[in-house]
């Protein structure tokens, strides 16, 4: 076997696993130390990716976020697929950011191992502050060079959008969600800089993008949650700055949160709606008008475990801030909580393989696991993307916080213990590879959306965790 082409997995003395579903004093403890040390290495991993293209590459400039490796075997991707890609950028400027704000990036020097000569000394937080000022000047480029738009793909040394047609379905259309991850990223920066600029344009993309997936228009043969989950995700995370920071930058936030829970309701309501029902508890990707499961061509009733418990955990985040009602004949804030964990334990029921990992798609109606055509088009393998058992995990801990739900550790537990066990590999220094095979657990070479490592799941999930163990820490 080759094994630059296998994943080397993390030690057992180096990982926290539940050996239990509880979470005592002393096991929050260990399992948030574990975190915070893991959360540092996730930073430094990523700024020591860029200071190693840069050395290879010297003069030249990577405008966004240089993640481009392949994730088993740690190597940089060729010259000619490296490029900046508008998701990758949107997410890491959002996430970073919000990191920045709620003080999450340590205060402390670390080394950054390269590949080829010495390594070099930096400033964690001030590192990442001008990786984030870089990422955000080379968003601003985009606009201004794209037709005020963010390509799902652009060239490094041009920051023009790449016209190959294998990104045409990504950037078709007028919901764009490179516009709405970059909203996030934009609002984020403009309260951790005071930008007025940055925090007006953020503002204003996310309301475009809005208005827009409301628009009945908008609506293909077959509803989908995805644009409208992925925007209560960003009006969670805004929100949540905005309550660490309430005096940010002089921006009126009052004005801004109320705007934001008005743009989150009717989505809620629409997901809930169209996506869930209640008996038996269900959650699927594509609905018909009558909000009633969607076949596909295949007849099939795609769930996607992963989709379901994120949504789950951004309607747990939005939660403390939602009003107790606001006029729904059915939907207030504590049917939308029950909602909430109802659709994690559905997840939690039918979104794990025998090897203990979460397939990208089953089916509604048998609970058999599907080959994931959405990566893998000839339908010949299924997969098991990180992200899943990432947002379980956060989602497990945010709704065992709010509702103390005792079923919550056995699915915290579960997910807690395959995140680490499976996709960390010493390759990519101890970082998470994104797809794995959901039989074997053979880590494939799979990018499942865009062609870098994402900075979002993994290390916003653990940051997420990390301040539900403070909550359960503070509470005892």
């Amino acid at each position: 076997m080759d094994t630059h082409h296998t994943r080397l997995p993390l030690d057992r003395d180096e990982i926290v696993l539940l050996e239990a579903p509880e979470l005592s004093k002393p096991t929050c403890r260990k399992l948030l130390k574990f975190y915070q040390s893991f959360h540092q290495g996730n930073l430094v991993f990523f700024l020591t990716i860029r200071e190693d293209w840069l050395r290879q590459n010297p003069g030249r400039a990577f405008p966004g976020l240089c993640a481009n490796v392949n994730p088993i075997s740690g190597q940089q991707r060729p010259a000619t697929e490296q490029r900046l890609w508008g998701w990758g950028d949107g997410r890491s400027l959002g996430t970073w950011s919000s990191f920045l704000n709620s003080d999450r990036v340590p205060d402390t020097e670390v080394s950054l191992v390269l590949s080829d000569g010495p390594g070099i000394e930096v400033n964690l937080r001030t590192a990442l502050r001008a990786y984030v000022d870089l990422i955000h000047d080379g968003l601003v480029e985009r606009l201004r060079l794209n037709d005020n738009r963010i390509p799902f793909a652009a060239f490094l040394d041009t920051n023009r959008a790449d016209p190959d047609p294998r990104f045409e379905y990504w950037d078709r259309g007028e919901t764009d969600f490179c516009s709405i991850f970059a909203s996030n990223g934009f609002i984020q920066y403009g309260l951790l800089t005071g930008d007025r600029k940055s925090f007006d344009l953020g503002t204003e993309m996310l309301e475009d993008q809005v208005e827009k997936i409301s628009r009945p228009e908008a609506e293909e043969a077959v509803r989908t949650h995805g644009p409208r989950m992925i925007v209560l995700g960003v009006i969670g995370e805004v929100l949540k700055t905005m309550r660490v920071r309430p005096e940010s930058g002089g921006f009126d936030l009052e004005a801004l949160r109320g705007k934001l829970i008005r743009m989150a309701l009717p989505f809620i309501g629409h997901i809930l709606e169209n996506h869930y029902r209640e008996e038996p508890p269900g959650f699927w990707e594509h609905s018909d008008f009558a909000g009633q499961p969607a076949p596909d061509d295949n007849g099939h009733i795609l769930v996607d475990p992963g989709h379901a418990t994120e949504c789950s955990g951004f309607l747990a985040e939005l939660v403390p801030f939602l009003p107790e009602q606001w006029g729904d004949s059915k939907w207030n804030r504590d049917r939308v909580l029950g909602a909430a964990l109802a659709i994690h334990l559905f997840a939690d029921r039918i979104g794990f393989s025998d090897a203990e990992v979460m397939p990208k798609f089953a089916d509604l109606s048998t609970g058999a696991m599907l080959p994931d055509i959405q990566a893998i088009p000839d339908g010949s393998t299924p997969t098991a993307p990180w992200f899943s058992v990432r947002e379980h995990s956060a989602s497990a801990l945010r709704l065992f916080t709010l509702t103390g739900d005792e079923r919550l550790l056995s699915s915290y537990q579960k997910a807690q213990n395959a995140s680490y066990l499976h996709y960390p590999n010493k390759r990519i220094g101890g970082q998470m590879v994104q797809t794995l095979h959901p039989h074997t657990l053979e880590a494939l070479d799979i990018a499942p959306a865009t062609g870098n490592l994402d900075p979002m799941h993994d290390g916003r999930s653990r940051v997420r965790e990390m301040e539900n163990l403070e909550r359960l820490i503070g509470s005892e």
